[in-house]
């Protein structure tokens, strides 16, 4: 966004013009496939043992999926789900977002330090930005999610890194983890991400749900495709 308001008369007609400037990204919807299937034997092995054989291979399915666009959300690409390399990023691995080197090497042992790391860079987004954009999410990887949530500020209290951080600091609200980010940094060191959870913001695009195709004979087997489509991420402020 350029330009500013200015002091003015009830009569002016010519007021300054403010705008937004807009950079154009493109990037490809992918559909994500996978299938499953039994033979009539095979229902027919799982009836007589009462096991639930075509709810559980559908729930595999699924889950097969899910992975996969949760790998393109958090990427770009599904190169390590699916073997296709799409050459687009995502939430963790976007080129356009500042990287804030911190080595973490007190985290252990001065629990104070830890969390001035993130409430500073939490800041350095509101001063940077001149109070236009803040942070109200933080994503960790696992190991660093659960010393913050586990290990306490003091030792003569219960409240942990995590709790103290929601509560002191003005603009993180949520921490959260997510296991892509373990080693998603350079040199495949561990990586945070700070940024605002508003749609207005950043968004994961997924114009469809999983859906199931209906039941395709193939001789004495019934195959069953089944797909989603899935963006990544798209951004919206810098």
């Amino acid at each position: 966004k350029v330009g500013r308001a200015r002091v003015g008369a009830n009569t002016n007609t010519d007021g300054p013009r403010v705008d937004v400037f807009v950079a154009e990204k493109f990037g490809k919807v992918k559909q994500i496939d996978a299938a499953y299937g039994w033979s009539i034997n095979e229902m027919e092995e799982a009836a007589r043992m009462g096991y639930p054989l075509n709810s559980e291979k559908a729930r595999v399915c699924m889950e097969a999926i899910s992975t996969a666009e949760d790998e393109m959300l958090a990427l770009g690409d599904t190169e390590v789900s699916t073997g296709q390399a799409l050459t687009t990023t995502g939430l963790i691995n976007n080129a356009d977002v500042e990287v804030l080197n911190q080595a973490l090497i007190t985290m252990a042992t001065d629990p104070q330090a830890m969390a001035d790391v993130f409430s500073n860079a939490a800041s350095d987004i509101v001063i940077d930005s001149k109070q236009t954009e803040y942070a109200d999410t933080l994503l960790c990887p696992m190991v660093i999610y659960n010393i913050l949530t586990q290990k306490k500020m003091s030792a003569f209290g219960s409240e942990s890194v995590a709790q103290y951080i929601v509560k002191n600091n003005p603009y993180i609200k949520n921490i959260e983890q997510w296991h892509r980010l373990d080693g998603a940094g350079a040199s495949n060191k561990n990586r945070c991400v700070l940024y605002r959870r508003d749609p207005s913001r950043l968004e994961g695009i997924r114009p469809a749900t999983i859906r199931q195709l209906p039941p395709q004979l193939k001789g004495y087997e019934a195959v069953i495709n089944a797909f989603s489509r899935c963006g990544g991420v798209k951004w919206y402020r810098p």
